[in-house]
């Protein structure tokens, strides 16, 4: 996988070695990527890159591989900072609540999103309605 990707750093000039590659492609196979592309650009720039003159060649790499990728719309850091407590409890949450909604689409999941968000003055736990952690 991303094999291409491989081949177009070395055509801009990146040095990379089998075990370098080898340890990239493992590294996202354990999700140290986090499924998005930005992970994907800092995990392989952390990997591959050996010097910073080099960052440049792999900037220009990712660029040229990824240049028709549509980016969906990427959560501010303050969001995502409030939404990823990690220390939520869900021993006792009403999974009826959290089950996936399919006569809903995703525009409309969007709207509803930032309907509530703009409703929303201050951090919110608990309960169905408002976005937060621990819901209810």
């Amino acid at each position: 996988m991303f094999t291409d990707f491989l081949y177009v750093c070395r055509d801009k000039g990146l040095k990379i070695s089998m075990t370098e590659w080898i340890t990239f492609m493992d590294a996202l196979d354990k999700g140290l990527a986090h499924s998005s592309l930005e992970g994907f650009y800092n995990l392989g720039r952390m990997i591959l890159v050996k010097t910073e003159s080099d960052f440049d060649k792999f900037d220009i790499a990712f660029m040229e591989y990824f240049k028709n990728i549509k980016m969906g719309e990427e959560l501010p850091t303050d969001i995502m900072k409030f939404l990823d407590k990690g220390d939520m409890d869900t021993s006792n949450l009403n999974k009826d609540v959290y089950s996936f909604d399919t006569t809903r689409d995703m525009e409309e999941t969007k709207r509803m999103f930032r309907e509530r968000i703009t409703e929303q003055k201050e951090e919110h736990n608990g309960g169905n309605y408002l976005i937060g952690t621990s819901g209810g």
